[in-house]
């Protein structure tokens, strides 16, 4: 009887191992603005990177550019959506309706699962 237990005490410890998964590490997207800014008609064009997209089964749901007349804009300031899903790892935009005489800050900005991550100022 001891002999069974032991047994069916080992099968089971066996299969709750096998059955456990670890979590997977999760990196994060880095985003990167360009210091290149361009002025064309009616607005200012922008460029970003995405320097890496983190995890390959994690992937960028959102991108664009965030700004403001104060440093470090986020998303909750002004924002232009470029993309939906990840296209290319560099993109840029057109940022119209600025006020002239005015001093704007940009960064780029990438979205997912893990969050929201900024490019530099």
């Amino acid at each position: 009887m001891k002999k069974k237990i032991i047994f069916y005490s080992l099968i089971i410890g066996l299969l709750g191992l096998i059955g456990c998964e670890k979590d997977p590490v999760v990196y994060p997207v880095t985003v990167e603005t360009s210091n290149n800014v361009e002025f064309v008609q009616n607005g200012v064009k922008v460029q970003g990177k995405i320097k890496s997209e983190g995890n390959k089964r994690i992937t960028v749901d959102k991108y664009g550019f965030c700004y403001a007349t104060t440093p470090e804009p986020t998303i909750y300031d002004n924002i232009i959506v470029i993309g939906n899903s990840f296209e290319s790892s560099t993109f840029s935009g057109v940022i119209t309706n600025l006020s002239s005489s005015t001093k704007y800050y940009v960064r780029a900005f990438a979205e997912n699962t893990t969050g929201i991550v900024y490019g530099n100022d």
